[in-house]
Parts: C-alpha cells; structure tokens; sequence
C-alpha cells in the first residue's frame, strides 16, 4: 500500500494498438499522439492515494484529450477510490474530456459506481488502445463517416504503382463484401488470394487451448491488406480473419497476380 498507486504513464504515440493501419492513419495518430494518456495502476486504490490519483489524472489531461487508467495491477478497492474515480470520470466528462477504464475485474464491474461515469470500459488493454485511436482518428476528420471506402489508388499496397501498372491490376481485382461476423479465410486454408480492405475492420484469430476457441491477436482496417504475405509465400493460412463489420474489399487470386503486369511492384510493397 505504501506503494504509488500509478505504476507507470506512457502516450498514444508510444505504444499502440495491435490494429495494422494505413501509413496515413498512423500518421495522424503519431501526431496526436501525446493528447492520449494511459496510466498503468498498482496495488491497493484507497483514501491514501486516490487524491493523488486525481491529481496525476487531472494534470494529465489539461494537455490531453482522453486518458485510459489499466486497472491490470489494482488488487483492491475502498469506497473512497471508487468515488475519486467516478467524480474524476464525471467531472472530466463535463469538460468534453474522454476517461477510459480497462481490465477491470467483473466482480468489481458489477459493484461500481464509477463505471456508469466512464465513456467506455474495455475488457484488456489492447481493445482500450484501439479504441482511443479509433476516437482520435474521427476527430481528425470529423466528416469523414467510419464506414467511408479508401479509393484503390490511397492503398499503401499499391499507391506506388505506375498509372499503366494500376490499370491493368484493375480489371484482375474482385470486388467482395463479408458481413460482420463473416470469415474472410481460416487457419490452415490454402493462401491462394489476398483482400484490400477498403472499408470496415477485421479481427485476426490463432486457434486457443479450449475446443472451437480463438484468441484475438490483432485486427485489420481500411487501407490494410489480408493475406497478402501467405499468398506471395504460398502454402496455408496461419491465421483466421473475421469481419469485425460489415467489410468491403478487393479480392486478388494468386492466378491474377501472376499474370499481372504490376507483380513485381506489389511483391516489392509487401516485403520486408
């Protein structure tokens, strides 16, 4: 307890989410990224630091817009913890700044009264991660709609291309829509296409311990690619991808790209 409660504070533009982005998003994400806080806690939040706590928060985000508090460390809890949280959350919220709670435990969840002052509670740090970038993201183009389809040219896959290189890798490009919760190729499939994701958001998944059970270990949006290194490589997926939403991309078959002018220049974009 004699410990300090925030055990470590870092910014957007430090660590990230595991979604891959565009070059463009990942631009403006680094430049704003000091405006996104996340404070690692520890041990046990009570009357003695949780003013200290506030305080931290508060200085935290006069130069910032949101702030995540990772409750990953937090062994326990008083009532005077919860009600700086809630009043921090609350008062912050007044004030058009966004407080963030992650892996808080569900039996703390569902006794809390400073979740309902939160603008969001994530299951894991990653997932609090994504959304706050997701956050910045729209208000850097406040009029851009999420669902907005990147042009083919804007793909980093293929904005490199020559004009002639482009018009002939049109014609061989499928367009294919995936409903959410659709899978787009599953673990162990034969990598014989690829998909450029030009609007919506898809989840990857390796296969779990349980039966019929995957974990998430990183998710795809618009401007990325799927599948574009196993096709090159040949052999089977390693990976399954789920559309998160509804997904709107370009399907490219292995057969395509071998007779494909602009081959080469895209084998070159998707290596190392």
């Amino acid at each position: 307890m004699s410990r300090p409660i925030v055990r470590r504070r870092y910014f957007g533009d430090q660590v990230f989410s595991k979604r891959v982005r565009s070059a463009h998003d990942m631009a403006l994400l680094q430049a704003s990224g000091a405006r996104r806080v996340v404070l690692e806690l520890q041990g046990v939040l009570f009357f003695g630091n949780a003013d200290d706590l506030a305080r931290v928060a508060t200085e935290a985000l006069e130069s910032g817009d949101m702030i995540l508090l990772d409750f990953r460390g937090i062994t326990d809890m008083d009532v005077s913890g919860e009600t700086v949280l809630a009043n921090l959350a609350s008062r912050s919220r007044s004030h058009g700044k966004i407080v963030l709670f992650c892996n808080v435990s569900p039996r703390r969840l569902a006794s809390s009264t400073f979740a309902k002052s939160a603008n969001a509670i994530l299951p894991d740090l990653d997932s609090a991660l994504e959304w706050m970038e997701e956050a910045a993201l729209r208000a850097a183009a406040p009029a851009r709609p999420r669902s907005e389809t990147i042009p083919l040219a804007a793909i980093d896959l293929v904005k490199d291309l020559t004009a002639d290189e482009l018009a002939a890798l049109e014609p061989l490009l499928v367009r294919r829509e995936f409903p959410a919760g659709a899978v787009i190729c599953s673990e162990g499939d034969d990598a014989d296409r690829m998909w450029i994701l030009t609007s919506g958001s898809a989840s990857v998944r390796l296969r779990a311990a349980a039966p019929h059970a995957t974990r998430r270990i990183a998710s795809m949006g618009p401007g990325t690619t799927v599948g574009d290194m196993a096709l090159l490589e040949g052999g089977r997926r390693s990976a399954t991808v789920v559309a998160d939403e509804e997904v709107f991309s370009y399907e490219l078959s292995r057969a395509a790209l071998e007779t494909c002018g602009a081959c080469g220049s895209i084998m070159r974009s998707c290596g190392p």
